[in-house]
């Protein structure tokens, strides 16, 4: 009886053999060699920044939606997670290493310059980083929809969003205007404002809020990368939105005035104005829903991205090239970790530097409420004790805002002190907004000025035949003139875009309907520096003693 004999039993030839378990597709830890002290990292070489960021964006209240926009963002980022295909393959790694060292050098000059604005592009281009580090195309495929939406909680530079706004506002007087007229409602139009008898309506007002075109297009452009749909349906779509509330905010308008002048109803305050801009909103929805399912019907049946199947399990990866991940994820670590610290660093020291300038100002700004005073005569110009019908308001949205009237022969000048400001402010975006338009627009430098000292000069028209010329000079707590181009000695103002020192603005502006002879170009440039000489000296001595 022959014995059993144990031997290992061989698969046959047309059989694969299994896979050892040590032969398995690597961890994405170790094939990226990202983990959460290495991912930590990262996200601590922009969150100072942008935390500063929002913090900033808070302040602006036409970009109050943007806690919305995120979680927006943070919900499209999961669904298209639970489609992404599995396992992760790391991206290609010159495009990560060009991505996460191009968001690295734009949030080293962030931090350097400290600007918010730039330190967030930097995030996201961090962001696209590693997401492609992490799945390479495939995964930031799906996940394109939540970087578009993040992009609506980025200001574009330049103000482009203020000056849209501006130009849509003045669109909406213009068509609220022509309704009036055809309702016989008594109403004069200057800029921005349509007034009434009696009562002065604000388009600023009714285009603000839960009514802004940026919150709305945010909320409708959510809507469309959630439905997935095609670009073309996307911009179409935002297009139309951006007409809805063009169309809700003439109504507002118009509605306004009518009640105003009809029954001395007031709609444009209080709760009532609440309520109508909520009335609003909920109309713009059902809009945005209408047309999406109008276009769906036009164009086509809306498309449902297809999820490639995932692809096989690639081999073991070496033990060099796991090391080399691990490596690389380490140095890009300590690298964004370094710039953190730095951001903290230089965060602290400014927000000590803040305080310490904010009871200074606070002990300057009391004394704001004293009044300044103009001679009674500068040159040929005599100060009137009141306006005169010639005479233009000043564009002011400041705290504080003093002027005084002089007249030479037929010219009136209105001079304004405005106070305070943060930085910078460019004051013909506000005539801009009010209807002016800039035929000329020229920054006298410190050389090139008659006194030393940089100044704006600029040449306004309205209505074809208004005109007036405009110059303005901003002064710093330091008594030092400055201005916003990028010659100025303080480049660092430029390169963020604001200040943190507070500012206080000389202007004056000459109302004219035929073109000023250079005799009386040089009578008002006589003026207006004499003035601010004058109100430079006064600022400066109610300055607190260091």
């Amino acid at each position: 009886m022959d014995s059993a004999v144990n031997t290992p039993s061989t698969p046959p030839a047309d059989q694969p053999s299994p896979a050892p378990p040590e032969a398995a597709t690597p961890a994405t830890v170790q094939l990226t060699g990202l983990n959460k002290v290495t991912g930590g990292l990262l996200l601590l070489g922009g969150v100072p920044l942008v935390v500063v960021f929002f913090m900033n964006l808070w302040a602006k209240e036409y970009y109050q939606f943007f806690p919305l926009a995120l979680a927006g963002a943070g919900f499209l980022a999961w669904l298209r997670w639970q489609e992404a295909p599995k396992p992760l393959e790391a991206g290609t790694g010159w495009v990560t290493g060009g991505l996460m060292l191009g968001s690295w050098l734009l949030m080293a000059a962030a931090t350097v310059f400290w600007s918010p604005w730039a330190g967030m592009v930097a995030a996201l281009i961090g962001l696209l980083g590693a997401i492609w580090w992490l799945g390479g195309w495939p995964l930031l495929r799906v996940m394109l929809p939540a970087c578009f939406m993040l992009l609506t909680v980025l200001p574009p530079p330049l103000n482009l969003d203020v000056r849209f706004t501006m130009k849509l506002r003045s669109l909406a007087t213009q068509w609220s205007g022509s309704v009036l007229d055809a309702l016989s409602v008594t109403h004069a139009v200057s800029g921005n404002v349509i007034e009434i008898p009696n009562q002065r309506l604000m388009v600023e007002e009714a285009c603000s809020g839960i009514n802004s075109i940026l919150s709305t297009t945010a909320v409708c452009l959510f809507y469309c990368l959630w439905r997935r749909r095609s670009i073309l349906h996307i911009l179409v779509m935002l297009a139309m939105t951006v007409g809805f509330v063009l169309l809700g905010n003439v109504s507002r308008i118009v509605s306004g005035a009518w009640f105003r002048f009809s029954w001395d109803i007031n709609i444009m305050s209080g709760w009532k104005h609440e309520s109508i801009g909520l009335v609003l909103f909920a109309g713009y929805l059902g809009l945005i829903l209408s047309a999406d399912a109008l276009l769906e019907f036009l164009f086509s049946p809306s498309r449902t991205d297809t999820i490639k199947p995932a692809a096989p399990d690639a081999p073991a990866a070496p033990v060099a090239m796991v090391w080399t991940a691990s490596k690389t994820a380490w140095v890009a670590g300590l690298a964004f970790g370094l710039l953190g610290l730095a951001q903290l660093g230089k965060g602290g020291m400014r927000y000590m530097r803040h305080e310490t300038e904010t009871l200074i100002s606070t002990t300057a700004l009391v004394q704001r409420g004293a009044s300044f005073t103009m001679p009674a005569q500068i040159g040929n110009w005599r100060r009137l004790d009141s306006e005169r019908p010639t005479s233009l308001k000043v564009e002011s949205k400041e705290v504080q805002s003093q002027a005084w009237h002089y007249q030479n022969s037929d010219l009136v000048a209105t001079l304004a002190l405005d106070y305070p400001f943060k930085g910078y402010h460019d004051v013909t975006i506000c005539y801009t907004g009010s209807g002016w338009d800039i035929i000329r627009n020229v920054t006298r430098p410190a050389a090139a000025s008659p006194d030393g000292a940089p100044f704006v000069e600029a040449k306004m028209q309205k209505d074809l035949v208004a005109k007036a010329a405009l110059l303005f000079s901003t002064l710093d707590e330091r008594g030092q003139w400055v201005d916003g181009s990028y010659l100025k000695r303080n480049t660092m103002e430029r390169f963020r875009g604001e200040s943190s020192d507070t500012t206080y603005r000389v202007q004056m502006i000459v109302p004219h309907y035929v073109p000023l002879s250079a005799a009386k170009e040089e009578q008002v440039l006589t003026l207006f520096l004499e003035a601010r000489k004058l109100l430079r000296e006064q600022v400066m001595s109610q300055m607190p003693k260091k």
